[in-house]
């Protein structure tokens, strides 16, 4: 279980479109969460955050242009909210996979 303790980023291979695809062991902790959630379907964080918008700026706030600009955003900022999880065949190994060209795309 030495890939347990190696959680550095690599570069995957096939770059799409001059954009990269970066990868990289789960650590121990977030394996737990993992299991937990695909044995169990628990182990999830929430947050709530509270917003104040000044008098005659709502429209323009929580406009859909608005969210999604932000969401994309935060998803260039903090690449992990925009990960996805790839359990590799054959081993106990379970990644993060960051595409760059992801990071610019809304998706359900």
């Amino acid at each position: 279980m030495s890939h347990l303790t190696n959680c550095s980023w690599r570069l995957a291979d096939g770059a799409r479109d001059g954009k990269l695809v970066y990868r990289r062991p789960l650590g121990p902790t977030e394996l737990g969460f993992y299991w937990d959630h695909v044995f169990y379907g628990v182990a999830t964080t929430i947050d709530h955050t509270e917003l104040e918008v000044e008098p005659g700026h709502e429209d323009a706030m929580f406009a859909s242009e608005n969210i999604e600009r932000t969401w994309l955003c935060m998803k260039r900022r903090f690449p992990l909210v925009g990960a996805s999880v790839d359990e590799l065949p054959g081993s106990d190994i379970v990644e993060f996979v960051v595409d760059e060209q992801k990071l610019g795309v809304l998706r359900p």
